[in-house]
């Protein structure tokens, strides 16, 4: 199976998602010469989500892509994230994020609202002649042979490529169709979201600033997003049994008020502030790396072959890296089979070790009484030297 030699094009391509990992192939791709359609089954409309955290390592990719100016624009940078005590709000550990990364890494970290994240890369990818988007078109087959890929639409047309990108997320219809995927495993635990305006913050607040509250069996994280204008709100508790995971299951605000009740002050007085229906809540599972991410013609990306846990922060992180990564290995390995195996090699040990230290993160994060002490003594110590081997991460070079 060689790449395509007799087209203008090195390759057309398949991208099914238009989500940050599937946007971000298909300008990867693109630069790479190749014919790019991204089939999307929605309409693009929304807000997507709450806030995402852009650090060095796929800042680099994007910055590469000539986003850096829009990403600015629309980003917020953050001064530190402050690890604090559950109650008493003791400072455990302050990382320091700007311009501390500028200096180490030469790039910043970012804090970007999800839904502006997702126009920048569509406008980009609108402008690129060799890309063309199709919207409210959902995948219910994929068939392939020596010669091309086939997706097969639930409008009954049919797209054929060289090449078939799964980006379409952790409930990959790419990936269930080709039989890549496995069961997810529930872990206890529940996560929230909601945004709140500035505006309505409290002064204790830095705006400058994210957060990182740690108490028993929970955690809470907030940071700024559209420079400051919002206060991005995320937070976890373990040792749940509901197992709902839409990412738009509206919650009630008074579950939430009263899971963190006994908590500090300032972090209620935020949590007061959350305006009722602006509240969401999804359960997290844990989906390991699956043993091989391609077939003949199709290959996975992102969350469509190793979901990652978010007490990392890198789960669209690890997406950008692979677009990366991949449409690399694309132009450099004349045979697509190759140029498959060689990105799955290149990628697995690093969004595996990146998955092993989220779930330890969990551990970490939600650790008894008894055992804070022990915590805090690994997070000073050790929780720099392991952002460290996260952020100097360099998908642009990987496999030279």
């Amino acid at each position: 199976m060689s790449l395509n030699s007799g087209s203008k094009y090195l390759l057309n391509v398949g991208v099914v998602g238009a989500g940050i990992g599937g946007l971000v192939a298909a300008l990867c791709f693109s630069r790479k010469n190749c014919k790019v359609t991204v089939i999307e089954k929605t309409e693009l409309k929304g807000e997507a989500g709450a806030g995402i955290q852009l650090s060095p390592n796929c800042l680099k990719v994007l910055f590469d892509l000539g986003l850096e100016p829009q990403l600015r624009h629309f980003s917020s940078c953050p001064k530190s994230i402050d690890i604090s005590d559950w109650k008493k709000g003791r400072i455990i550990k302050e990382t320091r994020l700007n311009p501390e990364c500028m200096g180490k890494y030469g790039l910043p970290y970012y804090h970007i609202h999800r839904g502006d994240l997702l126009r920048i890369l569509r406008d980009h990818a609108q402008k690129r002649n060799n890309i063309d988007l199709e919207l409210n078109s959902e995948v219910v087959e994929v068939t392939e042979n020596d010669e091309k890929a086939t997706l097969i639409l639930d409008s009954g047309l049919s797209r054929d490529f060289d090449v078939i990108v799964g980006a379409d997320g952790i409930n990959s219809a790419v990936a269930k169709v080709l039989g890549l995927s496995h069961r997810p495993q529930f872990t206890g635990n529940v996560a929230w979201r909601a945004l709140v305006p500035k505006t309505a913050v409290a002064r204790e607040l830095d705006d400058e600033k994210g957060s990182l509250w740690l108490g028993p069996g929970k955690h809470f994280v907030h940071y700024p997003v559209r420079k400051g204008d919002l206060v991005n709100c995320i937070c976890v508790a373990g040792g749940r049994d509901w197992r709902d995971e839409s990412w738009i299951t509206r919650a009630d605000l008074a579950e939430l008020t009263s899971e963190f009740s006994q908590w500090n002050p300032a972090l209620r007085a935020l949590i007061n502030k959350i305006e009722e229906g602006s509240l969401f809540k999804w359960a997290l599972f844990h989906r390991p790396s699956l043993s091989c991410w391609h077939k003949k013609r199709t290959v996975l990306l992102g969350d469509a072959c190793h979901a990652t846990l978010p007490f990392l922060a890198q789960g669209a992180a690890m997406a950008i890296e692979d677009a990366s990564v991949l449409s690399s290995c694309m132009e450099r390995d004349k045979e697509i089979s190759a140029a498959f195996a060689t990105y799955q090699k290149l990628r697995r040990p690093r969004v595996v070790s990146i998955q092993r230290i989220s779930r330890v993160n969990e551990l970490l994060f939600h650790s008894n009484r008894l055992l804070a002490p022990l915590r805090d003594l690994i997070l000073k110590n050790f929780s720099g030297y392991t952002l460290n081997n996260v952020y100097k991460y360099n998908a642009l070079s990987a496999g030279d």
